[in-house]
C-alpha cells in the first residue's frame, strides 16, 4: 500500500489535517486529534495525518501510544522523507523515556531510530542532534557500569557531522538550525568543557540560506524569488514524560507528572506544518 503525498489526497484530507494542524497550534489537542483521526480514517494511505497524530498523542505525554502509531505509519511510509521522520519521532519518544527512566532498553532503542532515520539518505539535522543529545544524556545518566567516556565521544562524532550537515546546502539546517543552537547553548555549556564551547561557536558560523516557504512553515525573511514571510513557527512545547505508564487512546487524564530533574529540554519544537504533504498549494480529488 502506497502512501498518498502533496496532489494526490483529497480535499476533505488536506481540509481536515489543515484545521487539525491550527487547533494544535493552539494547544486545542484533543480537538486536533478528531481531526487528524477523521484524515487517517478517510485516506489510510495518508501519512502527513498519520504524523501529525504521533505529535499530538507525543505532546500531550501519551507516549506509548504515540509510539504505536509510529509503527503504524512506517508501514504506510514510501517516501524517504516520510520514513526519515517518522524514525525520528520513534527515537524522541524513546529518548523522553530514556531521560524520565534511563534505562538500556530505552536508550538502544532511541539510537537505534536515530539511526534508521539517519539511513533513509535523507540529509536530515534532526536525528544527527538527537544522537548527540541521547550520548550527552547517556554520558550524564549512570543507568548502566560502563565507561562514560564512550558516550561522550560517541556525542562529539555526532556533532562533527552535525556541523557537515549544518554548511550542506542540500540539508534541512535552514529550518531547524536556530533552535539547534538555542539547545546547544543550554545543554552543552553547562558541560564546562572548552570544546563544546568551539564547536557551538563553529555552529553558529553556519550561514542558514533561504527557502521555499512552502516547503516548511518557518519565519524567514524574504528571498530573491520574491517569497514573503512564512508562517511563524509554533512556540516550545515541554513533552511531559511519564515514567512507565501505557496510555490508551481515549485517556484524558492530566500527564503532568512531576519529572525527575533535567540538564535541559531534549525534544525539539513542535512543527505542526512540517509534513511536505500537508502544506501544498494545491490538491486534486482521488479517483
Amino acid at each position: 500500500m502506497k502512501e498518498h503525498t502533496l496532489s494526490n489526497i483529497s480535499s476533505k484530507v488536506h481540509s481536515l489535517t489543515e484545521e487539525g494542524i491550527q487547533l494544535a497550534k493552539s494547544k486545542m489537542f484533543k480537538e486536533a486529534k478528531e481531526k487528524f483521526l477523521q484524515a487517517e480514517k478517510l485516506d489510510p494511505r495518508f501519512v502527513g495525518a498519520k504524523i501529525q497524530l504521533i505529535k499530538v498523542y507525543q505532546a500531550q505525554g501519551y507516549d506509548m501510544t504515540a509510539l504505536f502509531i509510529c509503527g503504524k505509519a512506517i508501514d504506510v511510509a514510501t517516501n524517504p522523507k516520510s520514513r526519515c521522520r517518522i524514525f525520528n519521532l520513534s527515537g524522541q519518544i524513546c529518548m523522553d523515556l530514556f531521560e524520565a527512566n534511563p534505562s538500556k532498553k530505552s536508550f538502544e532503542q532511541a539510537i537505534k531510530f536515530f539511526g534508521n532515520a539517519r539511513s533513509s539518505n535523507v540529509k536530515d539535522i534532526l536525528p544527527v542532534w538527537n544522537l548527540v543529545l541521547i550520548n550527552i544524556l547517556a554520558h550524564t545518566n549512570k543507568f548502566q557500569n560502563t565507561d562514560k567516556v564512550q558516550y561522550f565521544e560517541k556525542a562529539k562524532q555526532h556533532f562533527r557531522t552535525l556541523l557537515d550537515l549544518a554548511r550542506d546546502e542540500k540539508s534541512n539546517s535552514e529550518r531547524y538550525l536556530p533552535d539547534i543552537i538555542s539547545e546547544a547553548e543550554k545543554t552543552l555549556t553547562i558541560l564546562n568543557d572548552e570544546w563544546w564551547d568551539s564547536q557551538i561557536f563553529e555552529l553558529k558560523q553556519c550561514k542558514v540560506r533561504q527557502f521555499d516557504p512552502y516547503e516548511a512553515n518557518t519565519l524567514q525573511k524574504n528571498s530573491p524569488e520574491k517569497w514573503t514571510l512564512a508562517i511563524v513557527l509554533l512556540s516550545v512545547m515541554v513533552v511531559p514524560l511519564l515514567i512507565g505508564a501505557k496510555h490508551k487512546i481515549n485517556e484524558e487524564e492530566d500527564p503532568s507528572a512531576s519529572q525527575p530533574v533535567k540538564f535541559a529540554q531534549t525534544t525539539m519544537t513542535h512543527d505542526w506544518g512540517d509534513i511536505e504533504n500537508t502544506t501544498v498549494s494545491k490538491y486534486t480529488l482521488d479517483a
